[in-house]
């Protein structure tokens, strides 16, 4: 008897893990909504529309892409945090509201660790630095000691607080030694590097590279640990002297916490593999996407890294906003 029923548990484990995981897990029998946290058309809003498809055929059900844009993400993301952890809610989060915005505001009505389960990092954009053409520095190093000459007076923008634009500027300050100056946005950051009201500015590849082509600003270098595929012959920042400057923004897929692990594995999987197609890769790479390596694990150790990496950032620059 003990023999048979020995058998009879070893077979039901066979039979499970040779189901496939929608069959184990049950899901999905609904509709998918994934949140993306910024206006349409947006890094991650792309990323979200190019994935919805194939994930859709994936799963036999319609997935809808949800846009909820305020405070860098955040209000995007405390809606996802908040909502039953049953994978039917996922968010298409940015680097600043998992983790920037903890250590920029007073307070945030979620915790990206507690609150959040890492799923997917989908990749990582580099800034351009960009110099408007009557700045009279050629070079990464010239720049830096022109600024470095004029505390105060160099002005950089970005498209807000808490931003990679945002984060290249503090760790050009803190690298460089020059106490240059941040002018957040509040509409497009190119037109005031082009009309000369700032001097320079940590420009989004997929905005910046078009103008530095076209002559109109010049590029300095690049804010990642590596250089950009459609951008070759410009250099990291790092490679010309600041190693370890590393400003990028990076986007991944997360759902609430407790969502079931299947349930957070086959997402993951699935999305993998979406990921792996040559036409995906293709359109990411010419958005200037750079696409990693990722699993839940790797994901989640990224995220517990950077949180103190910007919160010392943040610390030494002395911002803290109010909200």
């Amino acid at each position: 008897m003990r023999r048979a029923t020995l058998a009879i548990g070893i077979l039901w484990a066979w039979v499970a893990s040779a189901m496939p995981l929608q069959a184990q897990t049950g899901w999905p029998s609904k509709d998918v909504r994934i949140v993306a946290p910024f206006p349409a058309g947006a890094p991650a809003d792309q990323i979200v529309r190019m994935i919805a498809g194939p994930l859709q055929a994936a799963w036999g059900q319609t997935v809808v892409v949800d846009n909820v844009p305020g405070a860098a993400g955040s209000v995007g993301v405390a809606r996802v945090a908040k909502s039953p952890a049953d994978g039917y809610t996922l968010v298409m989060s940015g680097d600043a509201a998992i983790v920037v915005n903890i250590s920029l505001y007073k307070s945030l009505p979620y915790d990206p660790v507690k609150d959040l389960v890492p799923i997917i990092q989908i990749g990582r954009t580099p800034n351009i630095l960009v110099v408007n053409n009557d700045v009279p520095a050629r070079t990464l190093e010239e720049f830096a000691a022109w600024a470095k000459e004029k505390p105060g007076t160099v002005r950089f923008n970005s498209s807000g607080y808490g931003t990679s634009q945002h984060m290249g500027i503090e760790q050009f300050k803190k690298v460089a030694g020059s106490e240059v100056v941040h002018v957040p946005s509040k509409d497009q950051t190119a037109p005031e590097v082009l009309g000369g009201h700032v001097h320079a500015s940590f420009m989004n590849i997929t905005i910046g590279l078009p103008l530095v082509q076209a002559g109109k600003l010049r590029a300095l270098g690049l804010s990642g640990p590596e250089r950009a595929a459609i951008a070759g012959d410009i250099p990291t920042i790092a490679e010309q002297g600041y190693p370890g400057f590393n400003a990028v923004a990076w986007f991944g897929l997360l759902a609430p916490a407790g969502t079931p692990d299947a349930v957070v594995r086959k997402v993951h999987a699935d999305a993998a593999k979406v990921l792996s197609t040559a036409e995906i890769r293709e359109k990411l790479t010419q958005r200037g996407f750079q696409l990693v390596e990722s699993n839940p694990e790797t994901f989640s150790a990224l995220i517990k890294s950077e949180i103190p990496r910007i919160a010392d950032l943040l610390k030494a620059s002395g911002i803290k906003l109010d909200q």
